[in-house]
């Protein structure tokens, strides 16, 4: 009886053991890959719901990331998005928890994508969002450094020179003044050494710190490099300080620029920028007393660079310019739209589209999350 008993306890044993297995099957299953259009369109829900958040820790980077999100203090952090791009999509899906397959990108108000620091979108490769073409103005104030200047000419821009200055195969069409003049024409402005309080003669110093304040709160780039001209402005504090030997500059940032992190660049300039009160100020590198070289902030909508040099010091970093690193992070930010999204390439099964109001500043884009199952 005792034996039949245990055959019966362990049989029943058995079942259960191979129903909690095809059960942990059929759930593992789902997990691995979404089947119906009800479990893709939730996973972009929750996914959506994960970029509404600050994510985990509050100030993360792709070296610290526990859980992705997109916001701080409510409102839309480009850093953030940043930080997601360049981290690998498997281990964005990892930090995620999700098993769909996605693709996020931001529109404005008339359903344009955004392009934002560069950036079109993020996610699967198989979708591709390009920028749309769009207008860029450079201005050198001395032609034995005008670094930038063909580099620029290549990606079409408006040349513009001090008068008098002139570098061999630049064509310009006029002065600082002019610059200012027509910065409505432009979504991205490189000011190479400016000289500022130099450079205009129809304008006042305060006039063309307004006009390029304006124009940057408007949604626009800008770089400035070296002795910028000015002091205070943009909610930071320019200063120039005079050329001494050899300064070297540890990279703190690798995410705007294709610099390696934690790396000494060697500057022959010594001049900083401080921040007073910028938004989403990031050090790229700093000089050994902790003073910035380089960064980015937001100014408005929009936001600006600053690069205290472009020649890399002898023997450190053999006398070379870094305009290729510069220039690489241009082509994408000359544009501030982005075209149509294309997703011929793709694969899949119930493609499922959410859209979700964010703030940015002081506006309201769309942020929207494509979703799918891979077929």
């Amino acid at each position: 009886m005792k034996a039949q008993s245990w055959s019966v306890d362990f049989s029943l044993g058995l079942l259960i053991f191979l129903l909690a297995g095809i059960l942990s099957f059929k759930l593992l299953a789902n997990t691995t890959q979404p089947n119906t259009f009800q479990e893709v369109y939730d996973e972009a829900k929750y996914l959506s719901e994960s970029f509404m958040d600050e994510g985990y820790p509050i100030n993360w980077t792709n070296d610290t990331v526990v859980k992705i999100g997109l916001l701080k203090e409510n409102k839309f952090q480009v850093s953030k998005y940043l930080n997601l791009s360049v981290m690998s999509y498997g281990k964005t899906k990892q930090h995620l928890n999700t098993v769909a397959e996605y693709y996020i990108y931001f529109e404005n108000e008339y359903g344009q994508a955004l392009n934002i620091s560069g950036l079109c979108g993020y996610g699967h490769s198989d979708v591709t969002l390009l920028p749309a073409e769009n207008k860029a103005a450079y201005y050198f104030f001395d032609a034995s450094e005008g670094f930038m200047a063909y580099p620029m000419e290549g990606y079409a821009a408006t040349m513009y020179a001090k008068s008098g200055e002139s570098i061999a195969g630049i064509t310009t069409i006029g002065d600082f003044d002019a610059l200012l003049d027509s910065l409505q024409n432009y979504h991205l402005v490189f000011l190479e050494n400016p000289h500022l309080s130099e450079s205009v003669s129809l304008h006042t110093e305060a006039e063309a710190v307004t006009l390029l304040e304006n124009w940057v709160a408007q949604g626009n780039t800008l770089f400035i490099t070296q002795q910028a001209g000015i002091n205070e402005s943009f909610n930071v504090n320019f200063s120039s300080g005079l050329p001494s030997g050899v300064n070297p500059v540890n990279i703190t940032n690798n995410v705007y620029f294709n610099f390696t992190l934690g790396e000494a660049l060697y500057f022959a300039q010594l001049d900083t920028v401080q921040n007073i009160n910028a938004d989403d100020y990031v050090l790229i590198g700093n000089y050994s007393d902790g003073k910035s070289a380089m960064a980015r902030w937001e100014y408005g909508n929009g936001e600006v660079f600053y690069l205290s040099d472009l020649v890399l010091t002898a023997p450190f970093n053999g006398n070379m310019n870094i305009t290729s690193w510069i220039s690489e992070s241009l082509g994408p930010r000359i544009s501030t739209t982005c075209g149509a999204v294309n997703v011929s390439s793709l694969h899949y099964k119930n493609l499922v589209s959410i859209t979700r109001i964010m703030p940015y500043d002081a506006r309201l884009i769309r942020m929207v999350i494509l979703a799918w199952r891979q077929t």
